[in-house]
């Protein structure tokens, strides 16, 4: 009896602790144009996690547009609001992606950057201007909110409620951020995001991403955050996020171009995929990977719909197959019963996959992807070479660094076709380099002392108890160009040096003077 009244006394002292040490995080979740689904997935796992270490989370979710996103699985509550004026029906930005012009002036021209940040702009002021649900936010009492960059208007919310944040970048941040952190971002090897290159850069591809920069910084600072942020009343955007208490970057240390960092990075890309690898099982697709020699997947995320390719590299895609009879391709299309591919025998179709399943298993030698962040690091985790066919944004940088670790191949969807197509899954089935360096980038991921997830809960944790900000501030920042670069420093002893050796040579030329007879003693 006393044994078991000590067994409940212990329970209700660890019951106790949790509650101690738990800590409440506001999640800002929107559901705003040009973000994928993915986005708010990224947001909701991050929650999950920090539900499952004990801690107390509202997943905020303001929304511009119409959606069945609620029945999602989490395990956060969730605090949805609607911008009932504003509400659109449907986000057009990523229709047709096979079709769009994938090229730097035709996914970032200006007016149709105008139009978004004018309408997250309007987003951002109606939710500012709610004064019952900033009320009901403030009671809450958080301890640290999340936002992603992508929609700032979170850290405005922030602001205005008191409380400490941490940005969570699904990609990585722009070069010019960092360098708003005092993070120096050379362009000569830290590849811009717009126009990336892969290491070492010739002098046009580094032209072009100075470029691409200058053009990115003046967009964002002075049309997008200062529309959204900026004139909410609580400073200009990039001092804000500089005043986070960390920054969380989903993306891989040893997959990401090597550039400086400060203590306040924290790379946590791959999160939650160590659970991932005791999943249920999918009997149908074990099946199928278990009667292959070798296995290729194919996917383009959630945004680019395979079945509605256009026909002409769709059909090229079946005909390149035909070359590889000893290699089954798994391709996520979203309408497997339309007929496509049945006269294919190595080709199977499924309008969702096990995805985790499919990378895990032991013949799966390569897959096709859009080379979007989440699946790169799915890929890198499980130790799968790549054949990126990018599309959008960040897409286009991640390709790159996955050439320069010899980890992955690039095919523009404008260069889709049955030869090239064969070509690159001939170098990438046949050239074992390329499994062998994924592999071995794999169990380097694996033996990481902490991983990615023990990483961002651990650091999140960190961050609501304490104020890492004034602890990891670096105070560069607010030095002025003068001051940071030394320039007055330098100028002085540039002057020093410079006086110190007129005096010398005055000193010199007169001692050779006195020494050096007179013409009048020659003429003598």
């Amino acid at each position: 009896m006393k044994t078991s009244h000590l067994h409940l006394l212990l329970y209700y002292l660890i019951l106790l602790q949790s509650f101690v040490t738990s800590h409440k995080f506001l999640l800002y979740n929107p559901v705003n144009l040009g973000a994928s689904p993915s986005h708010r997935l990224f947001i909701d796992k991050l929650g999950n996690l920090l539900v499952d270490n004990g801690h107390d989370v509202v997943n905020y979710m303001p929304t511009l547009l119409e959606h069945d996103e609620g029945k999602n699985k989490r395990k956060g509550r969730l605090l949805e609001w609607k911008g009932e004026k504003m509400l659109m029906a449907k986000d057009t930005t990523f229709s047709n992606a096979w079709l769009k012009d994938d090229s730097f002036w035709g996914m970032f021209n200006i007016t149709t950057m105008l139009a978004y940040s004018d309408k997250f702009g309007q987003l951002c002021d109606a939710q500012m201007a709610d004064s019952k649900l900033m009320d009901q936010l403030k009671s809450e009492n958080f301890d640290l909110g999340l936002s992603e960059n992508f929609d700032p208007c979170g850290f405005a919310i922030f602001k205005r409620l008191g409380i400490k944040y941490a940005p969570v970048f699904s990609t990585t941040p722009s070069n010019f951020q960092f360098e708003s952190w005092c993070i120096p971002s050379p362009q000569s090897y830290v590849p811009a995001w717009i126009w990336p290159y892969a290491n070492p850069a010739n002098f046009k591809k580094r032209l072009l991403a100075e470029l691409s920069e200058v053009y990115s910084y003046n967009y964002a600072k002075y049309i997008h955050h200062s529309r959204i942020v900026d004139r909410q009343g609580y400073g200009d955007y990039s001092s804000i996020l500089a005043e986070s208490q960390v920054i969380f970057v989903n993306a891989d240390e040893f997959v990401d171009f090597t550039r400086p960092i400060t203590n306040k990075i924290i790379y946590i890309g791959g999160f939650g995929l160590e659970k991932a690898e005791h999943a249920p099982v999918d009997q149908e697709i074990k099946k199928v990977l278990d009667n292959s020699k070798k296995t290729v997947l194919i996917s383009f995320g959630a945004l680019v719909n395979s079945s509605a390719i256009p026909s002409k590299p769709k059909n090229s895609f079946l005909k390149a197959f035909k070359h590889f009879p000893d290699v089954t391709f798994i391709w996520r299309y979203q309408t497997p019963n339309d007929g496509f591919g049945k006269e294919v025998k190595n080709l199977h179709l499924g309008s969702w996959l096990p995805q985790h399943q499919i990378l895990s298993h032991k013949t799966t030698v390569g897959f096709v992807s859009h080379c979007g962040m989440n699946s790169m690091s799915e890929a890198n985790y499980f130790g799968v070479p790549m054949i990126c066919v990018p599309f959008f944004g960040d897409q286009h940088r991640n390709v790159k660094s996955l050439i320069q670790r010899e980890i992955g191949l690039e095919l523009s969807k404008h260069s889709v076709n049955e030869e090239k197509l064969v070509q690159v899954l001939q170098k990438l089935i046949d050239n074992d380099s390329y499994y062998k360096s994924a592999k071995t980038l794999s169990k380097l991921i694996k033996a990481k002392p902490l991983t990615a997830t023990d990483r961002f809960v651990k650091y999140a944790e960190l961050a609501a108890e304490f104020d890492l900000h004034s602890y990891w501030d670096i105070p560069g920042r607010n030095l002025s160009s003068i001051q940071y670069y030394n320039l007055d420093v330098k100028a002085f002893l540039l002057l020093l040096i410079t006086s110190f050796v007129f005096t010398f040579y005055k000193i010199l030329s007169f001692l050779f003077g006195l020494c050096r007879p007179s013409k009048k003693v020659k003429q003598q």
